[in-house]
């Protein structure tokens, strides 16, 4: 893996050497409308033949205005070539997540156009009908550009700028990169000399700086602003893959973020502030609201009638109790966010909020009850992973509860009612997070609990090659997290089961399927299967091929690409243990026995046992798999895909039988 390149405090308050004014030369532009016969008439991208789609141009500038209040400009005209009919739905429509007229960072869209253009050079500008507006949330909408009419050979074209107050943050940052190959993306960013900013680069494709087309040697460009033109070209798709935590964390994308800025008389101000100064801003212009008893005064008056919690003294205990009391009487409305959005009252009373709602009226009660606890916060997996050395808010998207007892870090998180002690959502195990304590605010790993799945398959056949067997499986942690949800009615049991079977290509019939401990949430979560397989074996004259093995959950390999370019990244360690008694009838006896295997992955960071005996006419598997690592270099993935390779091969060869 890259690592994040970070370059901070990238000031375009520029030094002496490079002050003196330049003569701006030619940039490189595209016309609205204007396009060549070559790339009308284009039917194969040559860097990538099997691509359906491909980005012709994009071109996006971010302009900040010293005006009063300062202003911000962002600005994109692109061009997508359809290639082939695969590419109709996923760019037919363009989605531009905005905030509403009436959020407190309201934008507006200045310009808005967009037209299809086909292989003869008939243009067909896209009406107002195919500009839709939806809700998104409380503070953002989407505008959707739906273009009609598609071809193989067209060509997609749209314009857009959105124009808003700025307040620090910079909400749109330029993605040179996408799922589709670009042929070239071309930023400009420009800014009075009076800002300073932060900027760092995601991703591994070279950005060159530029001044024209023709010419990289000169880093920087100057005009009447500090501008800084970037460009990239030939860049490669990226596609999401197995055990990736976001593609944001390898897109090649520039992000900013204001440091410092001077005023009208002079005056210099910082922007961007130390995790202490972010801290205390926090809670005396948002949380600390949250701290007053008032605010919570209604949950309180409840708690201290739940489970006799008036009368426990012990502070686990009362950790416990209060865990069960908000998670009982809270639901959580689906959206992720650090800041709470209602009064704790307000939203307790209206018994749903955000994950911060939930997540701060947890801490509000621990503190009342006595107990220290803290707001942790973090960037999810799917939202990225943040930069530790500054605090750039708009990184963050969650907030967990943290109580420190015993020298013990607990985590609670309230956003199901699934949910144990120190086992936060799946989507919250991005590795750190920081715990605002106004003291000393400080980073702390995240250190998931194990999956943990034990199976326990019992088989016997007939003469007729029918099959009849039952499956005990028992799952702890986040692997009875993931059951009990799909298990939360019988008919969801069902089609798990269903599936489970399915997945390994078995036409099985249950005969009863039942399960335990749904929510006794501190005891392992346990199921029974009782089934028959009509014609479960293979026969091939008087031999018998049998796999029983393939119900393991690794019988198939998860990385299936020969290379790749970017990390695994696995959510949480996992215990994989299946034992199968398979029972032969009389008459058959074994020719061919899979011999038992160990494997050891790089320093154990993984392990895996086959062991395989007989007694008599019954055979017994035992099957372990333990994954200890849960992050790996691009460079370790041969190696990690090598060993699942192994493990799919042995759990996938078949006992050989003989009839007498």
């Amino acid at each position: 893996m890259k690592k994040l390149s970070f370059i901070v405090c990238f000031l375009f308050l520029i030094s002496s050497a490079f002050a003196q004014k330049k003569e701006e030369k030619k940039l490189p532009q595209i016309k609205w409308g204007e396009i060549s016969r070559q790339d009308r008439e284009m039917t194969i991208y040559p860097l990538d033949s099997s691509a359906d789609a491909v980005v012709l141009d994009s071109y996006g500038t971010i302009e900040l205005f010293s005006s009063s209040p300062p202003s911000i400009l962002y600005s994109k005209h692109k061009r997508v070539k359809i290639l082939k009919k695969s590419a109709f739905e996923s760019q037919g429509a363009v989605i531009i997540e905005y905030f509403r007229p009436d959020a407190e960072h309201a934008e507006k869209f200045d310009k808005l156009r967009a037209q299809v253009i086909y292989k003869n050079g008939t243009v067909r500008p896209l009406k107002n009908v195919e500009f839709v507006d939806e809700k998104f949330d409380e503070t953002h909408s989407l505008k959707k550009i739906l273009f009609p009419a598609l071809e193989e050979g067209c060509i997609l074209e749209y314009e857009y700028q959105i124009s808003s107050a700025f307040n620090g943050i910079f909400y749109h940052n330029w993605y040179f990169q996408e799922d589709i190959p670009t042929r070239y993306s071309f930023f400009k960013f420009s800014a009075p000399r009076t800002y300073g900013i932060v900027w760092g680069q995601h991703g591994s494709h070279p950005i060159k700086p530029l001044i024209d087309m023709d010419d990289f040697t000169n880093p920087y460009s100057f005009v009447n602003f500090n501008t800084r033109l970037f460009c990239a070209d030939s860049v490669p798709s990226i596609k999401s893959d197995a055990y990736m935590a976001t593609l944001k964390d390898y897109i090649t994308s520039y992000y900013l973020q204001l440091s410092d800025y001077s005023t009208s008389d002079g005056k210099e101000k910082s922007f961007l502030k130390d995790w202490s100064g972010f801290t205390n801003d926090l809670y005396s212009l948002s949380f600390g609201n949250f701290t007053h008893k008032k605010n919570y005064i209604e949950a309180w008056n409840d708690l201290k009638k739940f489970e006799n919690f008036e009368t426990v003294s012990n502070d686990s205990l009362k950790i416990e109790i209060i865990y069960r009391f908000v998670k009982s009487r809270m639901d959580w409305n689906g959206e992720k966010s650090f800041f709470p959005q209602e009064s704790l009252n307000k939203a307790y009373l209206q018994k749903k909020g955000n994950s911060a709602d939930l997540n701060m009226l947890l801490i509000a009660l621990l503190n009342e009850a006595g107990l220290k606890s803290f707001p942790l916060i973090l960037s999810t997996r799917s939202h990225g992973k943040p930069i530790e050395e500054y605090p750039i808010i708009d990184q963050y998207n969650y907030l967990l509860s943290y109580t420190e007892l015993n020298g013990r870090a607990i985590l609670l998180d309230a956003t199901d009612s699934l949910y144990t002690i120190n086992m936060p959502r799946i989507d919250a195990l991005n590795r750190r997070g920081v715990v605002l304590d106004k003291k000393k605010p400080h980073w702390i790993d995240i250190i998931p609990q194990t999956g943990i799945t034990n199976r326990i398959l019992t088989l016997e056949f007939d003469k007729n090659n029918n099959m009849s067997g039952n499956l005990q499986s028992r799952y702890k942690s986040y692997d009875a997290l993931t059951e009990r949800h799909n298990s939360l009615t019988q008919e969801k049991f069902d089609e798990t089961i269903k599936k489970y079977f399915s997945d390994a290509q078995i036409d099985v019939k249950i005969d009863s399927a039942s399960y335990i401990n749904l929510k006794a949430l501190d005891e392992p979560f346990n199921s029974a299967v009782y089934f028959k397989i009509n014609d479960a074996v293979n026969v091939v004259g008087d031999i018998v091929y049998i796999n029983p093995t393939v119900l393991f959950d690794y019988a198939k390999n998860p990385f299936k690409q020969k290379e790749r370019k970017y990390p695994v990244d696995i959510p949480y360690p996992e215990r994989k243990q299946f034992s199968v008694i398979l029972k032969i009838p009389e008459g058959y006896e074994i020719t061919d026995l899979p011999k038992s295997l160990k494997l050891t992955l790089i320093d154990d960071a993984a392990t895996f046992q086959y062991a395989v005996s007989t007694t008599g006419q019954q055979v017994q598997y035992n099957i372990k798999l333990n994954i200890n690592r849960l992050q790996y270099s691009a460079e370790n993935y041969k190696p990690l895909k090598d060993f699942f390779d192994q493990v799919a091969a042995k759990v996938n060869e078949p006992i050989v039988l003989k009839k007498k």
